[in-house]
């Protein structure tokens, strides 16, 4: 099950349960600097895209994901998501409401 919880660090973590995975920890980008961060993040992507290299696209989601969640690097992310998993939580992480209802448990709804 998915679920939402609030960290002693005043973070707000999403939980996400992937089949045969252990649990994936999505920080929101909430507030000023996390928030800042993402929108960095998302012009580098939209960078890499018009590139047309599919391949160094899905590096550059891959650390944003590393910045929001438990994976250490961009690297660490690539070798152990599927091309799916990589958007999904790449959309999770940008706040996308079809992936967000899809992945986790709204915080309303959990308990």
């Amino acid at each position: 099950m998915n679920e939402v919880v609030r960290t002693e660090s005043n973070n707000i973590l999403n939980i996400v349960n992937l089949v045969g995975r252990d649990p994936i920890y999505l920080q929101l980008a909430i507030g000023k600097t996390r928030g800042l961060k993402l929108r960095e993040m998302v012009k580098e992507i939209e960078k890499v895209q018009k590139t047309n290299d599919e391949e160094a696209t899905y590096q550059a989601i891959c650390e944003c994901i590393a910045e929001f969640s438990n994976f250490k690097t961009g690297e660490e992310a690539r070798e152990n998501l599927t091309e799916l998993e990589i958007m999904d939580l790449y959309f999770a992480i940008r706040g996308d409401i079809e992936s967000t209802g899809r992945l986790f448990t709204l915080a309303g709804k959990s308990k």
